[in-house]
Order: C-alpha cells, then structure tokens, then sequence
C-alpha cells in the first residue's frame, strides 16, 4: 500500500513537471495509466480537467469538475479552475458566482479580484471592471491581470493619457497583454463601442505598427466613425432590425404624404426617403474606397 502511494505521488509530481512545460500529450499518457490505478483520485481528476481545458474540451473539463467539487465542495482549485472553464464558455453568469464565494472565502487574494475584473470588462460592465481591477493592485501592485484590465478599462473610456504609457510597458514585459486588448477590442466592436475599440486598436498599432491586421482594423473602424455615416448610425447599430423598420416607416410614410399632403409635399416626402435608402446602400462602399 506504502509503495502504491508513493507511485501515485511520483506520478503527480511527474504530470505537474510536463504540464508546466506545457507537455500535455506526453501527460496524458502518464495519467491514463494513474487513473487507471486510482480512478478515484481527485487529484489526478483535477489534473485531468486542466489539460482538458488547456486542450479546449471544454465540457469534459466542466463535467470532471464539478463531479470533484460535488465530492469535495472545499476544494478550491477545482472552483477556480471551474470558474475559467465557464468564463471561456462565455458563461459569465456561472463565472461571477464561482469567483464570488472564492472571494468569500479568501478576500486579499489579488488573483480573484482579477479574474472577476477581466469577466466584467468581458461583459461591457467597464467600471465595475476597473474597481476590481484597483482592488487586486491594492492587494498586489504587480499584479499583471489587474494591470492590464485597469489600463484596457481606462483606454477604452478615453479616461487616462498616462495608461497609453503604461500599455506599452505592459505589452513589452506581458506579452499576454497584448492578446487580452485584442479580446477586448472584439468585444468592443461586437457591442457597437467603435470609438473606445478605436483607442484600443490606435494602441496595439503604436506598440507594433508593421502588423498589418491593426491597420485594418484602424481602416474599418475610421468608416463606421467618419461623420458621413452618421445618418446611417440606426442601421449601423441594430443591423436588418432597423432596415425592416425601415421599409415600414417608408411605406407608411409614403401612403400618408400620398393621402393628408399636397402632392409636391408627398413627393418631397417619398424622395427624401428614397434618397436615404439610395444614401444607405452608395455611401459604406464609396466612403471605403476614398478612405484606402
């Protein structure tokens, strides 16, 4: 029995030694064997889950873990690591309420406080987002997750000349930092904040401006944001909803003007509208090819 224990802790020590050095399939072959023997080990099961989620099986992760959370509620590191798996499922939700009763129960950890504060900047909520970001840098001033939410949280509300300074520090001595400001220009975009995507994007091309996909991004966001596009900001923001509504207004418009107004005024009215549409669909390639 005292010779399988000290197998079994051999084998741990040797999954830990490859995962750090970030050589999972050589892991896998070991733990295969180590479950094997001792399937009810909850650590090999949370080493397990972490290659899962390092390999993105996802969903294999989340089941390993909260089987092991369901037979040890205590063990935090499967939470955290829980916590992770859901916040890259972009089950926020689930995330914040993991994170929240880590904080619960370890409140000067710095590494809660930061990973709560990348799942809201994640969510848009950016100044929830930079006072647990303050938080964690109270706790530890060097932390890297912290600072680089607080200088994403400050640049994208336009709030801070002194992060762009401290972004290019932080890109050169985390490249990390880098990618978490790509994320967050992404997520920017996709909620329609063009002018702090923007920032975020200026940013990334100063720190490294022979990447050509940065110019890009500049180029586009300079045609959602030019001021010629500005009567068409309902259709930017709300997409084909906004056309539908669109084309009903114009119809009903149109048969209004053409019943209470006199026909000149009907006929202003409908080629108004018809020189909107026209506008809509000219404009976004004209505008593009003009700003190359």
């Amino acid at each position: 029995m005292e010779e399988n224990g000290k197998k079994r802790i051999d084998d741990v020590q040797k999954l830990y030694y490859l995962i750090e050095r970030n050589r999972y399939e050589m892991a896998e072959n070991i733990l295969g064997s180590a479950l094997a023997k001792d399937p009810d080990s909850l650590e090999l099961q949370y080493i397990s889950a972490f290659i899962d989620k390092e390999a993105d099986r996802l969903y294999d992760a989340e089941k390993t873990l909260t089987h092991i959370l369901s037979k040890d509620p205590n063990h935090f590191g499967a939470k955290y690591l829980l916590a992770q798996v859901c916040n890259d499922k972009e089950d926020f939700a689930q995330a914040e309420r993991l994170i929240i009763d880590l904080i619960r129960d370890f409140p000067r950890e710095p590494q809660y406080f930061a990973i709560y504060a990348h799942i809201m900047m994640q969510t848009m909520n950016l100044d929830k987002a930079g006072k647990l970001a303050a938080e964690a840098l109270r706790l530890d001033p060097e932390h890297p997750g912290a600072l680089t939410t607080s200088i994403l949280c400050a640049l994208s509300r336009g709030q801070n000349v002194k992060a762009k300074e401290q972004f290019s520090d932080l890109v050169r001595n985390y490249p990390d930092a880098a990618f978490s400001a790509h994320s967050l220009y992404i997520i920017l975009v996709e909620n329609k904040k063009y002018r702090a995507a923007g920032r975020i994007a200026r940013e990334l091309l100063r720190n490294n401006p022979n990447d050509t996909d940065y110019v890009e991004m500049i180029k586009s966001l300079r045609l959602v944001t030019h001021p010629a596009m500005l009567p068409l900001y309902p259709l930017q923001r709300w997409g084909w909803h906004a056309s539908a509504v669109m084309w009903v207004l114009f119809i009903i418009a149109a048969r209004m003007a053409s019943n209470y107004l006199s026909d000149v005024q009907a006929f202003i009215i409908t080629f108004s509208l018809l020189g909107y549409i026209a506008y809509s669909w000219i404009a976004p390639p004209v505008l593009k090819r003009l700003l190359k």
